[in-house]
């Protein structure tokens, strides 16, 4: 979330005790990594907000992120927004397809042919658990600004550096 040292660092455990590994197994690792992926997600459409004054009020899960159950539920309920699920997951290759059928005289517009989406499955956010999360996530931050701190400072390394930073 933060454009000017764009890194990953690692996940924010908050409820991961890796001292009682009877009540953190497997599960609930995974399910820290997929809360930490929403709250960058939930980090990132602040921003988005912010910028276009507009909130945002539905998103969708392409890819392989839409095949599962719980992260799209989990992302719903950490964003607080409807996550819809389409027919068409693969986005990359469809975009594509659009943008050469607008191309080739085809269709009027990509928005045109955007309208005609068709959505398998619509997670809607749980409203009190989207509180208990807006409470997790001012934590989650707090933990993620030191662990970006650590990282500057040669501490750790980040989970993820992209190319050239």
């Amino acid at each position: 979330m933060d454009a000017k040292r764009w890194v990953q660092t690692a996940p924010g455990f908050l409820g991961f005790d890796i001292g009682d590994p009877a009540a953190s197994g497997k599960k609930e690792c995974i399910r820290a990594i997929e809360e930490a992926a929403a709250y960058a997600a939930f980090g990132h459409f602040e921003i988005v907000a912010e910028i276009t004054g507009r909130p945002l009020t539905e998103a969708v899960f392409t890819g392989g992120a839409a095949n599962g159950r719980l992260w799209p539920q989990i992302v719903a309920d950490v964003l607080g927004v409807p996550i819809h699920v389409p027919q068409a997951r693969e986005s990359t290759a469809l975009g594509a397809a659009m943008y050469a059928a607008v191309g080739a005289g085809l269709a009027a517009s990509v928005s045109e042919l955007g309208k005609a989406t068709r959505f398998e499955r619509t997670f809607e956010p749980d409203a009190a658990v989207h509180e208990t999360y807006l409470e997790l996530f001012a934590r989650w931050r707090a933990v993620y600004r030191r662990t970006l701190e650590m990282v500057d400072d040669g501490v750790i390394r980040p989970l993820w550096r992209p190319a050239g930073a």
